[in-house]
């Protein structure tokens, strides 16, 4: 959870936004990171970077199936009802269920994850040169 806020509030820095090189965002992630991780379990900006490339598809996935159910605007369903539908849409397509909820829950809300194709981060604009 700590590593999607960090790549969250690197990534939304309103002085250096999507200009950042990738070296310079992924070392401004691990120091977002070291200064607000309590568990004591030091991760390197590599571990970091991999771990994210590993969860984002996962979170990609069950954002866009979000997005799709809740511009339906079904009638009577609540905020749980949504993401139970999800959930199920999810494991009908994938065969298994979500890994990384809680990424979900992180950015599911966030202006840059509603696009769903910004949301991957080896597309937005420059961040990853």
């Amino acid at each position: 959870m700590l590593l999607a806020k960090a790549w969250l509030q690197i990534s939304v820095d309103s002085i250096t936004g999507s200009q950042q090189r990738d070296k310079e965002f992924w070392r401004r992630i691990t120091a977002y990171y070291e200064k607000s991780n309590t568990s004591n379990v030091a991760r390197t900006q590599a571990n970091l970077k991999t771990h994210w490339h590993y969860m984002n598809p996962f979170a990609v996935a069950f954002n866009q199936m979000y997005i799709v159910l809740k511009s339906q605007h079904l009638s009577g369903w609540s905020e749980d009802d949504l993401k139970r539908a999800t959930f199920e849409h999810y494991h009908a397509r994938y065969g298994d269920d979500i890994r990384h909820e809680h990424i979900c829950n992180i950015v599911k809300n966030e202006q840059k994850w509603k696009g769903s194709s910004t949301a991957s981060g080896a597309s937005m604009s420059s961040s990853n040169t």
